[in-house]
């Protein structure tokens, strides 16, 4: 048997990025899921009855757990062997995984690496040479599951035998992308782990890209920026990463190319600081003082 708080936190997952049934608010704050922020940004209409709360929560609920477990995935919850506390993700009802479940494991510690899909080979060649001094002294690569950067940083730890590295996916993680972002899943299935705020069957939208880009800056310990536009998700992700007390660092580029304006707007505002390299990194977070951000929970491992 399934404890149906299991249910019902599979069901608000449902909603994460977008509008929560307003009948549905109190369930959420009974489990500690805040509602009216970057969980639920606005509430919907008013359900009928409370009657009818309950049971549309639990089939809904047991539906998405059952597609899920049919599909091999895990669902975690606060409190479950693998759940990533001391992250953005507390704030979640659930985490839903692909290959390992042990997520804080896998982010002790961790790094975010990440910037424009829109890469130039400059780009591409600091980001794979970033993924692969990472994964060698022994960081774990978070990125998000998207092509250019984020795709050449991933190939990069890869490239390290004993990589394990994290994707965090704005859209349920049954979703395909194409060619090389589904490539990028199928390897960290294999490898590490593939994470998401979004339960089996949901697409991509901009607001399920907003909760992934908050999950990439509060899920590690450090973020970098290796190219990106001022107006970007990149930047977004290197603000969320401050503002929760993370490391931030930026790759300078050519003065010419747009694509590492952002990069030089950060360093410049002395929200990022200047790295080309794992070493230059590593340094960083060490004169910070910074502490890894989860922790092993010690509750049994949670059932597929």
């Amino acid at each position: 048997m399934i404890d149906d708080k299991r249910y019902v936190r599979a069901a608000l997952s449902y909603y994460v990025g977008g509008a929560l049934p307003a009948g549905w608010a109190a369930t959420a704050i009974e489990h500690g899921v805040p509602v009216n922020s970057w969980v639920y940004p606005r509430l919907g209409p008013l359900a009928p009855e409370v009657d009818d709360i309950v049971e549309q929560q639990h089939a809904l609920g047991s539906s998405l757990w059952e597609r899920a477990a049919e599909a091999g995935m895990t669902m975690l919850i606060p409190g479950d062997r693998g759940w990533p506390s001391g992250t953005g993700c507390d704030d979640l009802p659930c985490l839903w995984v692909r290959g390992n479940p042990d997520v804080a494991a896998q982010l002790q510690p961790a790094i975010t690496v990440t910037g424009s899909f829109q890469s130039t080979d400059y780009g591409a060649h600091v980001a794979a040479d970033l993924g692969r001094g990472l994964a060698a002294a022994g960081w774990t690569l978070i990125t998000g599951a998207n092509r250019g950067i984020n795709a050449h940083a991933f190939s990069g730890a890869l490239a390290h035998e004993l990589a394990a590295p994290v994707l965090v996916t704005a859209a349920g993680p049954d979703h395909h992308f194409g060619t090389v972002v589904d490539a990028m899943i199928t390897h960290a299935i294999q490898r590490g782990t593939v994470v998401s705020a979004f339960p089996p069957g949901l697409g991509l939208t901009q607001p399920r890209l907003q909760v992934c880009s908050r999950l990439l800056a509060t899920m590690s310990t450090a973020t970098v920026i290796v190219e990106a536009f001022t107006s970007s998700s990149a930047m977004a992700i290197a603000d969320a990463a401050q503002r929760a007390g993370r490391v931030v660092a930026a790759v300078p580029g050519p003065v010419t190319s747009g694509v590492s304006a952002g990069c030089h707007q950060l360093i410049v505002n002395r929200t990022a600081s200047l790295v080309t390299r794992a070493e230059d990194v590593l340094a960083v977070i060490a004169e910070s003082h910074v502490k890894p951000v989860s922790a092993r929970t010690s509750a049994p491992r949670v059932r597929r």
